[in-house]
């Protein structure tokens, strides 16, 4: 961290540029990819992270366990 004032905490910065008191933003987006066949989809993220979901289904449930 880089400390701008000393000891006060709102101008201390994280190597990413934030203030130590300022969080990441946080978004969800629901139904986003409709041309894949999914019977639902979403997109999480927080801060530059990224995650994408879909569930297809239902399926018939196979046996893995015997091997």
């Amino acid at each position: 961290m880089i400390d701008l004032r000393g000891e006060n905490d709102n101008a201390t910065l994280r190597s990413n540029g934030r203030r130590v008191n300022e969080q990441r933003q946080v978004t969800c987006e629901l139904s986003v990819m409709n041309s894949c066949n999914a019977q639902g989809s979403a997109i999480f993220s927080v801060g530059n992270t990224k995650v994408a979901a879909i569930l297809q289904g239902p399926h018939q449930i196979t046996d893995r366990g015997a091997g």
